[in-house]
């Protein structure tokens, strides 16, 4: 009869009572003689406890700058086989543009891995 929404205020409502008797005699209130229900409360507890706080706080710190200076690939930049003509998107962790593949005039769009990856001529080409 237990139900995610159920199972969720619940276990809210017992991580606000930080004594372990409020605790037990919530859990005894809510839960009653559902012993499945209070089962998962209490694995939940015992889950979220050995968590820690490692989400409280960034892992590298507050104050992060990166250093972009290292990023070389632009229109014109040739990568290989491939000139790139024109950027025509970018999101998440690449950029893509619209390159020409030589000897030949063909043009096709061209993503490297992730923005910064290909550091000189010479890097990996992903099609």
């Amino acid at each position: 009869m237990d139900s995610a929404p159920q199972i969720k205020a619940i276990f809210a409502e017992a991580m606000e009572r930080t004594a372990p008797q409020a605790r037990a005699a919530y859990l005894d209130e809510t839960c009653g003689r559902d012993t499945p229900l209070r089962a998962r409360i209490e694995a939940l507890l015992t889950a979220s406890g050995k968590a820690g706080d490692f989400l409280e706080s960034p892992p590298v710190g507050e104050n992060i700058v990166f250093d972009d200076s290292h990023l070389t690939e632009a229109t014109g930049t040739i990568i290989g086989r491939y000139k790139l003509l024109e950027k025509i998107g970018e999101g998440g962790m690449a950029v893509v543009y619209m390159a020409e593949q030589a000897p030949s005039t063909r043009s096709a769009p061209f993503g490297p891995a992730s923005t910064g990856v290909l550091s000189d001529s010479e890097g990996t080409i992903r099609r």
